[in-house]
């Protein structure tokens, strides 16, 4: 009688911490994008699905989800159970804002992005749903290159690498 009482007690201690998370499916499109949360305490990525996944928010807590796909600004979700925002049951999620890995040569020439000078070399240009972003490539003694990256329903797709 004891043995099975002490086994009840064990059962739901170990139940507790899993009845009091909350759990939320997270559909993403691109269906092929890569879900990941971040470790806690630390920046490690670790993969929880592809197109969907489930996010587990133990209570009291916060989880950070990050989505990334080729082509596409990382997307980051914070889904929080410390307040008394209710937190949804499944949630819908679309990558909009796009990305071009830029490398230019010779590397020390000037990137400018929107009238602001970048890092030289290499850099990536987030261009946000909707807009336009204008990038202009100097150095002296070089003919200067411009392109005009935009993300638009109407317009051309934008290149993963330029």
């Amino acid at each position: 009688m004891k043995l099975t009482a002490f086994l009840i007690c064990s059962m739901f201690t170990l139940l507790i911490p899993f009845l009091s998370q909350k759990k939320i499916v997270v559909h993403v499109t691109p269906a092929d994008a890569i879900i990941f949360d971040i470790q806690p305490g630390t920046t490690e990525l670790r993969q929880i699905g592809i197109g969907t996944a489930t996010v587990l928010i133990p209570k009291n807590s916060s989880v950070t989800i990050v989505v990334q796909k080729a082509g596409f600004a990382d997307m980051k979700k914070v889904y929080n159970s410390i307040t008394d925002e209710k937190l949804p049951k499944e949630e819908f999620l679309t990558m909009k804002d796009r990305a071009v890995n830029l490398r230019v040569w010779p590397t020390d020439a000037k990137i400018i992005l929107n009238g602001n000078v970048l890092e030289n070399g290499s850099t990536i240009v987030i261009v946000k749903d909707g807009e336009r972003s204008n990038v202009e490539v100097r150095k002296n003694g070089y003919a200067s290159v411009n392109k005009i990256y935009t993300n638009q329903s109407n317009a051309e797709p934008l290149p993963l690498n330029d």
